[in-house]
């Protein structure tokens, strides 16, 4: 009966379909999750894939410090660590750094839910606002969530980069 709507036998399309019948979509394949100490190294791994490598950054304006003090968030895509963010909170209000995905796993919603996941793990935590400085050419991914441009374009480690918040 399949033969007539597609050139494949029958048994072919029976394992295609159970195939996708058993496919794990790619977001059930991605895990996201504030870190414990032991998963530091893979964030630093990532920004310096991204960050240092990629985008040219030089690493001691990476290595600020802060790190050890401040949350992060991670993105694991079967198994690998493939994304990260980090969080710092001050006066009531989260100040989000060095958000990056690695180039490999891009176009694939992992930045959008490593946002998402984010914005839910600020609000948990019951601050009023999140704000942070973005990649100039980024503002509009951001803004999609609800994000505001506040201020003028900004320099920062040879980037063009805006403020942006977002108040609850």
């Amino acid at each position: 009966m399949f033969d007539r709507m597609w050139p494949i036998s029958n048994s072919l399309f029976l394992k295609m379909l159970k195939y996708l019948l058993n496919s794990k979509s790619s977001m059930e394949r991605l895990k996201i999750h504030a870190i414990d100490p032991s998963e530091l190294d893979d964030v630093l791994s990532i920004r310096r894939k991204v960050f240092t490598e990629e985008q040219g950054i030089d690493p001691n304006a990476d290595k600020d410090g802060l790190d050890e003090t401040a949350d992060h968030i991670i993105a694991i895509y079967d198994g690998l660590p493939v994304g990260c963010t980090r969080i710092r909170f001050l006066n009531g209000k989260a100040k989000l750094e060095r958000l990056a995905v690695l180039r490999e796993f891009r176009n694939k919603r992992i930045a959008t839910e490593l946002i998402k996941s984010t914005i839910e793990y600020c609000n948990s935590k019951k601050v009023n606002e999140i704000y942070f400085d973005a990649q100039y050419y980024l503002k509009g991914f951001y803004e999609r969530f609800g994000f505001k441009i506040m201020g003028k374009p900004f320099e920062e480690v040879g980037i063009e980069h805006i403020e942006m918040h977002m108040e609850f």
